[in-house]
């Protein structure tokens, strides 16, 4: 996917409006039972494409496999139903209820998620036996999608998303109705060895693993800081922020709050942030030809780390230089970077880039988020 596509598909991810020349670029170019307590259980995410679109992972849905975009940042678990148009599909594998002896259809439950350029995913809800990483879950609900269109439809080879979000929230976070049902991680949560799972991501294949933090994979002690648990999000407040090796304070009375969501390609964050750390980084503009209000800079400039407070406490999240380049952006040396300015209003987002350098621990047991 092109930047100004990701981007895009970035900001509507919450709601956002585009701005018009980002926008044209685009157009031109209930119940169950769970396996034994104290379980645990690891798998492979891999790279959707050379631009960290997003990272996959497979899932088996009642005997069938499916690769699926586990997604922090949100709480719908659907794949593609075998009723759907074939003109639809690019590649996908779909779920067929009429192969899975253990598939249960909820009745009168649906399920639409979309976002706000109107790319959607929407159908009927069931129940299967779900495995993740060897953990299972044997009366999961999820979403068989009868019809997609947008930005879903174009993720070739993706068969759907299983969402991660914070597993306590209002009907859990997701779009089922009538009654929102429990994600997969709340499901299994009570049977894991740790109610935990964390994401060792990279630019080669990295893993997602359940109910267990396994020190041998970051160096150093883990930094944590609690999530606000009044939302479906993995969110946390951030007082400071530091480039290079300078700190930068947030006012007393300014509550910055920032997502971790997997599913999201950039780092976007509070304006102020992001023009201190490009006015460290020469030749760094917002107003190149159709990038405009996207900030763009020389592929051979010198580029600074940054650091993000974790809660309250005084230690910072890294993230090295070389994981704020998003892409080059044609042949005249110029590149996109991975940080941008959050959407006016809404979440600042730590997407791919943060998972990158660091390793995350998502614990609901704790309420908190950590990470080395």
């Amino acid at each position: 996917m092109d930047g100004p596509a990701a981007l895009r598909k970035a900001y509507l991810k919450y709601g956002g409006n585009v701005s018009e020349p980002v926008a044209t670029v685009v157009d031109l170019l209930a119940g169950g039972q769970t396996i034994d307590q104290g379980d645990s259980g690891e798998v492979t995410a891999t790279p959707y494409n050379t631009d960290d679109q997003l990272y996959t992972v497979p899932v088996t849905v009642g005997g069938q496999t499916f690769i699926l975009d586990l997604d922090t940042g949100s709480s719908d678990f659907w794949l593609y139903s075998a009723e759907i148009n074939p003109s639809k599909l690019h590649g996908q594998a779909t779920f067929d209820a009429s192969k899975s002896s253990t598939f249960e259809k909820m009745d009168g439950y649906t399920f639409d998620i979309g976002y706000a350029d109107g790319s959607s995913s929407t159908g009927y809800v069931g129940t299967d036996v779900a495995v993740v990483g060897g953990v299972a879950f044997d009366k999961q609900a999820f979403g068989i999608a009868t019809d997609v269109s947008g930005s879903f439809a174009a993720l070739y080879n993706c068969d759907g998303l299983l969402g991660a979000g914070y597993p306590y929230g209002v009907d859990y976070g997701n779009t089922i109705k009538p009654v929102g049902q429990k994600t997969f991680f709340a499901n299994v949560i009570s049977t894991l060895t740790l109610p935990v799972f964390t994401a060792d991501l990279g630019k080669t294949t990295g893993s997602y693993e359940f109910g267990a933090i396994d020190s041998s994979k970051f160096v150093g002690a883990l930094m944590y800081a609690p999530i606000d648990t009044s939302t479906t999000y993995w969110e946390f407040a951030s007082p400071a922020f530091k480039v290079g090796d300078s700190r930068w304070n947030w006012p007393s009375d300014y509550y910055v709050s920032i997502v971790v969501d997997s599913g999201s390609q950039f780092m976007m964050l509070q304006q102020g942030l992001v023009d201190t750390y490009y006015d460290t980084v020469d030749g760094a503009v917002t107003d190149y030809p159709n990038y405009s209000n996207t900030y763009v800079f020389p592929c051979n400039a010198s580029l600074p780390t940054l650091g993000l407070a974790m809660g309250d406490h005084d230690q910072f999240a890294t993230i090295a230089p070389e994981h704020l380049i998003y892409s080059d952006i044609g042949n005249d040396g110029m590149c996109m970077g991975a940080l941008q300015y959050s959407l006016s209003g809404g979440p600042q987002i730590l997407g791919d880039p943060f998972f990158r350098s660091q390793f995350v621990v998502f614990d609901a047991g704790n309420a908190q988020v950590g990470v080395a």
